[in-house]
């Protein structure tokens, strides 16, 4: 793992354990399952923008499977898009996906559109297919984000969405404050 990776991934984890702290009072039942972020297999972020989710998927993987990845890119970016468009119901597109050898990692991006309506985000696309719910999970809020930590498919699992609003919400919406 380069050194960049990995101090940014510690640098990831002092601040989310100092979010954690100052945002345990949350909105939600209980807590997020902890998850050390220098564990994490996948991370998932989507950012906001206007009518716009920006989608990526960071994946880390052991140095075989890595190498048999690099033997096909263009058919590992088709099954990983294909992949997205089965699991996710929504209008996606502009995928791109990014091979990072020194870090042995994949990441898959893309744009979702039509999920925004009268004034808030749907994410019934994302939350349903795994399970997951922004209260009953939890996930964390902090400022303009919402964070979750777990095992999703039995790997260690970062999401994080970021607004460019103060928002609330709801199970599975979010809103402007």
């Amino acid at each position: 793992m380069g050194r960049l990776k990995k101090g940014l991934i510690i640098l990831i984890a002092i601040i989310l354990s100092g979010l954690s702290v100052l945002y345990s009072g949350c909105s939600g039942k209980g807590t997020s399952p902890e998850i050390d972020i220098s564990e994490a297999e996948r991370i998932i972020r989507i950012d906001s923008e206007g009518d716009v989710l920006h989608y990526r998927e960071t994946v880390l993987w052991d140095e075989e499977k890595f190498s048999e990845i690099l033997e096909d890119k263009s058919e590992f970016f088709d099954e990983s898009k294909n992949e997205f468009e089965e699991t996710f119901d929504a209008d996606s597109g502009n995928f791109d996906m990014e091979f990072t050898e020194d870090e042995n990692s994949t990441i898959l991006s893309c744009d979702v559109y039509g999920k925004f309506n009268g004034g808030r985000y749907d994410f019934l696309w994302f939350l349903n297919p795994p399970g997951l719910d922004f209260l009953d999970s939890p996930f964390r809020k902090s400022g303009r984000e919402l964070s979750w930590g777990g095992a999703l498919d039995g790997r260690p699992t970062y999401i994080v969405l970021e607004f460019t609003f103060s928002f609330d919400n709801c199970h599975a919406h979010v809103w402007e404050e």
